[in-house]
């Protein structure tokens, strides 16, 4: 145990140093590039998050440097998740091909922001499992102090511990918000012209804006293929549940999450990246799911196969349909 323990720092290592030296390679990188040199300026932006312009001031006046503040990002991304890692699923190594095929690239190499909070929601399920609210209430305001759209997460503490969901109330649940999905629920709430003082729903209103611009047009028919895909593998393992709950503690945390992540993307759908951001936030809790398929196929060595062979598929999703990152080049 200790071995692998010692195996999932040294990955995480890695992949920090991975994320923290690129140079433009993903599509967010100009705009937090911008961002560092208004903040380096003295200037103030007041719709980023106050720790942003923290470590800028900080890299600015140290190194001068933005692979500096990638640098941060990515190690306060990557070190709650290698902790989540080892504590939640015994150090499981096969969480990381699945994690890099698309995750990686979508979090600690795009959304840098985004990628602590949700690594931080990772740490809060732990204390889920233990019933200590107060740490999971901190847990939340930590990673909410890097995007505040974590602090939407507060409910599923109740939702977690008191909600059961069974194979078959899941598949209702399904089809309700199938039917939800065609009504443009969002659309019709956002159609009130609701205040925007507040910081989420003004950013509703900007991604709004973006999609009736015609922006992410191009990859919404994959992302709702791939919530389909995504609800289908979760009731695959709803139905060995009996067999996955014998060798972790957090099974049904990790499914119920999950679950309800996907049905987020069904029931915001009408606004396709307001959808995947709070799907994906959720979702990530996949990393810990896909491995639990040794428990299922045996011998278990065809499980692992399998779990590498869905790795690989995904990370040519992510690198030539989604596009989520050109080829790799450093930033020094």
């Amino acid at each position: 145990m200790k071995e692998r323990q010692l195996f999932c720092i040294l990955i995480g290592f890695f992949l920090t140093l991975l994320a923290g030296l690129r140079a433009g390679i993903t599509s967010d990188y100009d705009a937090y590039l911008d961002k560092y040199n208004i903040f380096k300026a003295g200037y103030i932006d007041e719709g980023m998050e106050v720790s942003y312009k923290i470590i800028c001031d900080f890299i600015a006046n140290t190194i001068d440097h933005f692979n500096g503040v990638l640098l941060i990002y990515a190690f306060l991304a990557i070190v709650p998740l290698v902790y989540a890692a080892i504590i939640q699923t015994r150090s499981s190594l096969l969480i990381f091909p699945y994690f890099y095929s698309y995750y990686f690239f979508l979090h600690p190499m795009t959304q840098i922001r985004e990628a602590v909070a949700a690594s931080m929601l990772l740490v809060s399920l732990q204390f889920i499992k233990e019933r200590k609210l107060t740490f999971f209430i901190i847990s939340i305001i930590i990673g909410s102090f890097f995007h505040v759209s974590l602090m939407l997460f507060l409910p599923f503490y109740i939702i977690l511990t008191r909600v059961k969901l069974t194979f078959k109330t899941s598949i209702i649940c399904f089809i309700i918000c199938l039917g939800i999905a065609q009504t443009h629920l969002l659309n019709f709430v956002l159609g009130y012209n609701l205040n925007t003082d507040f910081y989420i729903i003004s950013k509703i209103y900007m991604h709004k804006s973006t999609i009736e611009a015609g922006f992410g047009e191009r990859t919404a028919g994959v992302y709702i293929l791939m919530i389909y895909a995504k609800i289908l593998f979760n009731f695959f393992l709803r139905y060995y549940e009996n067999i996955i709950s014998k060798q972790s503690d957090y099974f049904q945390i990790f499914l119920n999450l999950h679950f309800y992540g996907c049905l987020s993307y069904l029931i915001l759908s009408d606004l396709h990246i307001v959808a995947a951001r709070v799907s994906e936030l959720l979702c990530l809790v996949e990393i810990f799911l896909v491995p639990y398929l040794v428990y299922i196929f045996k011998p278990r060595l065809f499980g692992k196969a399998m779990i590498l062979g869905i790795s690989f598929f995904q990370l040519i999703i992510t690198l030539y349909i989604v596009q989520l990152s050109s080829p790799y080049r450093f930033g020094f």
